[in-house]
């Protein structure tokens, strides 16, 4: 006998398991850059907003959304270099969520995504949500010392590694991946 979800309105898990697998075939056969917000549009968020520094890597979102999303015109495209901390005034507006993967890979940017997360993070009811392929211990140390550091911030870390893809090729040695959930802190804790 199957279990029923508790947390979504009816269905079974595998009913729900093999809906995800799907969607995420949609999107994968063309996604790649911003496929984790496509997916969040295709779960109901009201409007998107996808960055990177690269023109190349934009012009590929822009491409992933208009072949994969039916919502297009609520998807939005936009430079940022966290280099130039003058573009984060360019942000349109406030997102209340931030999803953001493989940005902690060179010490050298790190303190540039904390400024921008700071930057970002206006309000405590906002959240961002970092994942990060750790391929370099140190660098991962690196963020996770200056979200320490942070006076805006608090955070949390989890292991994500064993998380099994199901749309996504299996990998011969299962890299270590983390989540990192952070969010302002509680104008107490400064």
């Amino acid at each position: 006998m199957e279990q029923r979800c508790p947390i979504c309105s009816g269905g079974t898990y595998s009913e729900h398991i093999r809906l995800t697998d799907w969607l995420c075939q949609q999107f994968w056969q063309r996604a790649g850059p911003g496929l984790s917000g496509l997916t969040c549009m295709a779960f109901g968020a009201e409007k998107l907003l996808l960055t990177d520094a690269n023109l190349e890597v934009l012009n590929l979102c822009k491409e992933n959304a208009k072949i994969n999303s039916k919502f297009s015109n609520d998807v939005k495209v936009q430079l940022l270099d966290w280099l130039y901390p003058d573009q984060l005034q360019a942000v349109p507006e406030v997102y209340d969520v931030i999803i953001g993967s493989d940005l902690v890979y060179d010490p050298d940017i790190i303190p540039n995504l904390i400024n921008v997360l700071e930057s970002l993070l206006t309000d405590t009811k906002q959240i961002a949500y970092i994942t990060s392929t750790v391929r370099k211990s140190e660098t991962f140390n690196t963020f996770i010392e200056l979200l320490e550091k942070s006076p805006f911030l608090s955070f949390s870390t989890m292991d994500i590694s064993e998380i099994t893809p199901t749309v996504v090729h299996s990998f011969e040695q299962r890299p270590v991946v983390k989540l990192n959930i952070i969010a302002k802190k509680e104008l107490d804790s400064v």
